[in-house]
């Protein structure tokens, strides 16, 4: 634990050891940083989620996207991305085998989703855990299904 010294405080000084949100926001110009995190569930072979989408049309969203899995096994993987209705990018980095594929889905305009597919070639059904670090310039509008809470 870190001791304070020599430090004034006027007013009320509130510490807790944990912070909850459904959101971490941190304020940078015209920049958002939000950081979100998915709960333990099954994706099985062959499958998809649409992990995330980014509703706010042509607005790039870019950020980090990590994820850890237990197929009996255990992978995880990282990669960098920028998802707008331009399209998505992404750079991978970390990842212990090739067990899944990234692709944008655009069911309308203006709606696109990070669609992350399990292709383990085991034919098993994976645990996974995701967690998302998103930024923007302007703004974007993020939804999920699946990423939803941070806890810090």
């Amino acid at each position: 634990m870190a001791n304070l010294v020599a430090t004034t405080v006027n007013g009320t000084l509130t510490a807790t050891t944990s912070f909850t949100s459904p959101t971490h926001f941190t304020t940078f110009n015209n920049q958002r940083y939000r950081e979100y995190r998915s709960d333990s569930f099954a994706i099985t072979n062959g499958s998809y989620v649409d992990l995330f989408g980014n509703t706010g049309v042509h607005e790039r969203m870019y950020g980090t996207l990590y994820w850890f899995a237990n197929h009996g096994y255990f992978l995880h993987g990282m990669l960098f991305f920028q998802l707008s209705e331009y399209g998505l990018s992404t750079v991978v980095s970390g990842v212990t085998n090739d067990n899944y594929s990234i692709t944008r889905h655009n069911p309308s305009y203006g709606t696109n989703y990070l669609r992350f597919t399990n292709t383990d070639g085991n034919g098993t059904q994976g645990q996974y855990v995701f967690t998302i670090r998103v930024s923007g310039m302007g703004g974007f509008s993020y939804t999920s299904s699946y990423i939803t809470t941070q806890v810090r």
